[in-house]
């Protein structure tokens, strides 16, 4: 039975597996002849879809599948942007100068957004620095030095689309400012020739000299170029007695080549000849400083100058004189004081002064007298100035003029003396005269005080010379009279 089963068993594996040979040759035919209906019409459908495939590539690029050999960037490679130009500045020209500011103009460069503007002082090789940025083509720099070489780089800049600015090459133009005015003109000599200085521009390139004299009519003309950076003239080509006038211009020398030239300077006026004057006196006493000097012969008067310093431009005019002396205000005591005698004449129109050089005097104040000390009260007289003060507690109380001794003759006698008597009225007796006056107040055991003198219609000036006192200081009535109330035995009075 066992065995009956065991071939049932192989016969039905058999049969199984001829069933499926026989399934796979069925299948190997049919894929064989599906191959063979491909190949027939490989060529025709080829072609067609070859021609497909073409058209969709120029029509759809995107449907296009990528080149593999083809780099992977080129898929995001963006267009190259144009090159930007930006023109230069051209025809940089100075519209303007002055002695502290240049302004300048351009012509406009293409396609400018606008212009930076560099500079530097051309004199001290500084490098250059960033100055100022305008959309316009005129630019003025100020707080500039006078005299001065600067020079400006003009850039013009196009902005990108970020906003980023583009320069385009520089232009440079170099020029300089005007030396300002010629000032300090001081007379040094004026004797047989005439040299003067001025106050020296450091920046300048040189000067020139102007003059006006007899010999050009009168008017003001080019005298002489100085090419060199000193302020200082001599002028040999001069008369005695004679007038002239200067001025001075300051120049330099521009990038170009040009002068440019200052504003003319103030005018130095002098007569050849008019030296200063020479001392004969100088004193301090009673807080004040008195000089003498022996006149000029081309001088017709004197200015008198003073301050406490020496330095030139601290000087202030004290008084004018045409005599050979002068007896100050009070000045203050223990202080140094400084002056200046300087001559004058009037030329021309008669209404302009011409000055020469001055003398130079200096002095610390003193409020004694004759080596004695004064106080605050005293009579003053000078014979000189032919005046009488009175002071108490440092206060003016009284002052006039007089008429003192006859000059030669009977001469008022100078020093330090205090009045010992006082009348009112009196009769003053000498050699000849007896006089009687209401007020005097003798100071010498000589003879000498002051009184009044009703013979007198005038007084001060020269009447002493020639028509003089016999020793007493004669005074106008009401001014006596003050006097007298005023003083006491005892008062110093000092003469000089």
């Amino acid at each position: 039975m066992q065995k009956l089963k065991k071939r049932s068993l192989a016969l039905l594996m058999i049969t199984l597996i001829l069933i499926g040979v026989t399934f796979c040759l069925s299948v190997s035919a049919e894929v064989s002849e599906e191959k063979n209906v491909n190949s027939n019409l490989s060529t025709t459908e080829s072609k067609e879809n070859s021609a497909v495939l073409e058209n969709q590539e120029e029509t759809n690029p995107a449907t296009q599948e990528t080149d593999t050999q083809q780099p992977a960037q080129e898929e995001t490679q963006q267009p190259t942007k144009p090159e930007i130009t930006v023109g230069t500045v051209k025809n940089i020209m100075r519209t303007s100068n002055a002695t502290t500011s240049i302004s300048l103009s351009w012509n406009y460069a293409g396609n400018a957004d606008g212009f930076n503007i560099y500079w530097r002082n051309a004199d001290t090789k500084k490098a250059f620095s960033y100055l100022t940025t305008t959309t316009k083509t005129t630019y003025k720099k100020t707080d500039l030095t006078n005299s001065t070489m600067y020079e400006f780089k003009i850039c013009a800049y196009v902005k990108d689309d970020d906003n980023k600015k583009i320069e385009g090459a520089a232009s440079v133009f170099k020029t300089t400012t005007t030396p300002k005015k010629v000032t300090g003109l001081w007379l040094e000599h004026s004797s047989s020739y005439i040299d003067f200085s001025w106050d020296k521009n450091p920046n300048a390139d040189g000067y020139i000299v102007y003059r006006q004299c007899y010999k050009t009519n009168g008017s003001l003309v080019k005298y002489k170029a100085l090419y060199k950076n000193t302020a200082y003239f001599k002028d040999t080509s001069v008369e005695q007695g004679r007038g002239y006038y200067y001025r001075v211009k300051a120049w330099r020398r521009d990038a170009d080549g040009k002068v440019i030239l200052s504003d003319i300077s103030d005018r130095l006026e002098t007569v050849c000849g008019l030296c200063a004057p020479v001392k004969t006196g100088f004193t301090t006493q009673l807080s004040r400083a008195s000089m003498s000097w022996r006149k000029n012969k081309y001088a017709q008067g004197y200015d008198i100058y003073y301050a406490t310093t020496n330095q030139t431009k601290y000087f202030k005019k004290l008084s004018t004189t045409t005599a050979d002396y002068e007896n100050t205000i009070r000045l203050t005591n223990g202080k140094k004081y400084y002056f200046r005698i300087i001559p004058y004449r009037y030329v021309g129109s008669s209404t302009v002064k011409a000055y020469g050089t001055y003398l130079p005097l200096s002095v610390t104040i003193n409020k004694n007298a004759y080596s004695k000390s004064v106080g605050n009260e005293y009579v003053e007289i000078s014979i000189k100035q032919q005046r009488i003060w009175y002071y108490k507690n440092g206060d003016l109380k009284v002052t006039s003029k007089v008429v003192t001794g006859n000059y030669g003759t009977n001469d008022t006698p100078k020093g330090y003396y205090k009045i010992y008597q006082k009348l009112s009225p009196a009769t003053l007796v000498g050699p000849g005269y007896a006089s009687r006056v209401n007020y005097w107040m003798a100071f010498t055991y000589s003879g000498c005080g002051i009184h009044d003198s009703s013979w007198r219609s005038s007084y001060g000036g020269n009447i002493y010379k020639g028509n003089g006192s016999h020793g007493c200081v004669n005074t106008p009535y009401g001014d006596v009279k003050k006097l007298y109330q005023y003083t006491r035995i005892g008062t110093p009075v000092i003469v000089y």
